[in-house]
């Protein structure tokens, strides 16, 4: 494959360094769970060096780690999903880089800045035509309702910038408005709160999947999958576009006095300049068939990308994920041997190492709108996410948390039977930050409807540092859940 340049495969002896070939048996006795241990270890040990540097898929160092991969599963011997030959398991895609240049709102006679005097929410508005704007007093339904909008800018006054203008949002998009504007005459500080909150992040570089149409996951502040663009504005902006002060406006409109809208001449002009970038990159697939004829899968998986660095600052992502990376490696490992003694699966068994989960779970997006098999025979996703630390972290003790939207019968009663170790814990109730979980990668799956499961032993002190570093994981512990994940692929993989 290659890298910054070059052509690389990893040889055999390179990763003898960190791999050992020897087949273990199903049951795992402590031997087998010793030579687990150690090759989880050297697996981390590699993926979190410097050499490395965070394998970061904004600075192309994820490539490194794809290629380490790539040639891992060569020599497991699995069937290269994306690749006639079984030489390469890298499944390429395209992800769009889009950096905001300069942005302005125009009125006749005077420019005004970005975050200084306006801020989006969520979507940019229009930049190629002129909008006539038209007052619609407090947003309330009724009055919306009355007012021709279509093609236009509707402008409102509000108590509260955050949610101004969401719930007229549907009526407002099915009268073709263009864009929601918004300003709160009541608090004078709000406006520069919520811009100086949101500013930065506007600065920053917004990535996505090329090719295809729906978009990844995003932070717009609506319910809705296409909000109408929406623009908060200073109070000096709203009384130059009204002409006059809105909060005496708001008074008007308490006593019902007519309040009418800027004149049809009276047009505002947004101007937003983007350089739009690309980058390539790849998830790395590989498989074990079964020799029936179905197309019904599990998969195991994890994100083997990680956070890009701040000059001399770099993040070497131990937990966050060369943990779930070196659980997936080490099952696969395990099920290659036995598919090479004879072992058949009655389902085919997939192992994804997806990459830019940091940057917006691009990866296995990608592969949910391109997957191996159908994604509606997708039986069972197993993501690790963050599973290094069991024992490790207070008041957390053993616990494995499983967590998963679509439940799969008696999913957590079988996989408590199938834990033969009694100092595992597997605990589907109590996952600290649940919403900040859902976002990893089963979520592509799980909104499909596939049964999707998290599994990890939850966020520390270390999270997205510098500090999250091999020797603080419990190597144990993860032998421990490998030897669990095994066997529980071996039996959704088995069943008929």
């Amino acid at each position: 494959m290659k890298l910054f340049g070059q052509t690389i495969k990893f040889s055999l002896p390179f990763l003898a360094s960190f791999i050992w070939f020897s087949g273990l048996s199903q049951n795992l006795d402590d031997t087998g769970l010793e030579k687990v241990k150690n090759q989880v270890e050297g697996h981390i040990e590699f993926l979190a060096s410097e050499r490395l540097y965070g394998r970061s898929t904004l600075t192309g160092h994820d490539t490194l780690a794809a290629a380490y991969l790539d040639s891992v599963f060569f020599d497991f011997g699995l069937t290269a999903a994306f690749s006639n030959n079984d030489k390469s398991y890298l499944q390429p895609f395209i992800i769009t880089l889009t950096k905001e240049g300069n942005r302005t709102l125009e009125i006749p006679g005077k420019n005004y800045e970005y975050g200084k005097d306006f801020i989006s929410l969520g979507a940019n508005p229009q930049t190629d035509k002129e909008l006539e704007v038209v007052f619609g007093g407090v947003g309330s339904y009724d009055n919306i309702d009355t007012l021709d909008i279509k093609g236009k800018a509707l402008l409102i006054l509000t108590n509260n910038l955050r949610v101004a203008g969401l719930k007229i949002q549907e009526l407002a998009r099915e009268k073709g408005c263009l864009a929601i504007i918004a300003a709160n005459p009541l608090d004078l500080n709000q406006f520069e709160s919520l811009s100086r909150q949101f500013y930065s992040k506007h600065k920053k570089m917004k990535v996505d999947v090329a090719g295809i149409e729906e978009k990844s996951i995003t932070r717009y502040f609506s319910r809705f999958g296409e909000p109408i663009p929406r623009v908060i504005i200073s109070n000096d902006l709203a009384e130059n576009i009204l002409g006059e002060n809105p909060k005496k406006i708001l008074k008007k409109i308490k006593d019902e006095e007519e309040v009418k809208s800027p004149p049809k001449e009276f047009k505002i002009l947004f101007d937003f300049s983007q350089q739009i970038d690309s980058i390539s990159t790849s998830n790395v697939i590989g498989i074990i068939r079964s020799e029936r004829k179905t197309e019904q899968n599990v998969m195991v998986c994890a994100h083997y990308d990680h956070l890009e660095p701040e000059g001399d600052r770099w993040y070497p992502g131990a937990d966050d994920n060369a943990s779930g990376i070196a659980i997936l490696l080490e099952v696969a490992r395990l099920l290659a041997n036995d598919y090479q003694k004879g072992y058949r699966p009655n389902r085919n068994i997939v192992f994804s190492a997806f990459t830019a989960e940091e940057i917006g779970l691009l990866g296995s997006h990608y592969y949910s709108h391109n997957p191996v098999f159908p994604v509606d025979s997708m039986k069972l996703v197993l993501n690790f996410d963050m599973a290094g630390r069991m024992g490790l972290q207070e008041k957390k003790g053993n616990n494995l948390y499983v967590w998963g939207n679509n439940d799969l019968d008696d999913f957590y009663k079988t996989i408590k039977n199938i834990n033969s170790d009694t100092t595992l814990v597997i605990d589907p109730e109590s996952i600290a930050d649940i919403s900040l979980f859902s976002l990893s990668d089963h979520h592509h799956f799980d909104k499909k409807g596939i049964p999707a499961y998290l599994l990890t032993t939850g966020l520390h002190v270390d999270y997205h540092q510098p500090t999250d570093v091999p020797e603080k994981l419990s190597y144990k512990n993860m032998a421990k859940i490998v030897k669990l994940t095994y066997n529980a692929i071996r039996h959704y993989a088995d069943k008929e």
